[in-house]
């Protein structure tokens, strides 16, 4: 279809300029938009759409991150409660072997709600033979005990005859 102007002639009950009458007006047909127009409003719709799916990756990287993130800090902090454990587990060993040089160990549970609201934990301390010459105490804390894979952190103290 071609577009240009045409002349049409329509009676209209009031004319802004006049008497009632005919007027007469341009008018374009459908296609009268030029094309380069018509290929302007494309280019930019398509421009705003790659902006917009660039913004959503570069939410969706962020969001990502941020639970990366935030999930390698959860482990952090359990793998530093589980080394604290095993010092805690040191210091029980000594009082324990102060108290009782026959002393040969123990295992040591933490229920939920004492070192955090869901997390259990569990220390097993286990002492060599006295008799031998080199008396040595292991010391193993597994953090959170509950979960599929806790953090084990094992220290091996060599205890003086």
């Amino acid at each position: 279809m071609h577009c240009h102007r045409r002349w049409k002639t329509e009676a209209r009950t009031r004319n802004r300029n006049g008497p009632k009458g005919a007027s007469h007006f341009w008018y374009l047909t459908p296609c009268s938009r030029p094309k380069s127009r018509n290929r302007r409003h494309a280019a930019v719709i398509v421009m705003v759409l790659l902006i917009l799916m660039l913004m959503s990756g570069l939410v969706a990287q962020f969001f990502r991150r941020a639970m990366a993130d935030r999930r390698q800090t959860r482990n952090e902090i359990q793998h530093q409660q589980a080394i604290q454990l095993t010092l805690a587990a040191e210091q029980l060993l000594a009082k324990r072997l102060a108290a009782d040089t026959n002393y040969k160990g123990e295992t040591w549970d933490h229920p939920a709600g004492i070192l955090h609201q869901t997390n259990t934990g569990s220390v097993v301390i286990s002492v060599t033979d006295p008799s031998t010459d080199d008396r040595s105490a292991t010391l193993t804390a597994r953090y959170p005990a509950n979960a599929d894979l806790p953090f084990k952190v094992t220290r091996i103290v060599r205890l003086s005859p």
